[in-house]
């Protein structure tokens, strides 16, 4: 994300590559409304964040995302 910024693109994907059992990166991206921010205003059309919402999805400003956004659940 830190090299896009100033880029846009039809269609943005956020890996979110989060472990329950090591929850700091989840923490440390969820600090500050940057790293999403990027991600959401640099789309043109779509916005896709890959993850696991039980990691993601209830932390700061994560959460509004999940809201907003349709979620598919997959085995």
């Amino acid at each position: 994300m830190h090299t896009f910024q100033g880029k846009e693109e039809d269609n943005v994907i956020l890996v979110l590559g989060l472990s329950a059992d090591a929850p700091g990166a989840a923490e440390w991206a969820s600090s500050k409304s940057n790293l999403l921010n990027v991600a959401v205003t640099r789309a043109k059309k779509r916005v896709y964040i890959v993850g696991s919402t039980g990691i993601w999805g209830d932390k700061k400003y994560f959460s509004e995302a999940k809201e907003a956004l349709a979620v598919s659940e997959s085995a």
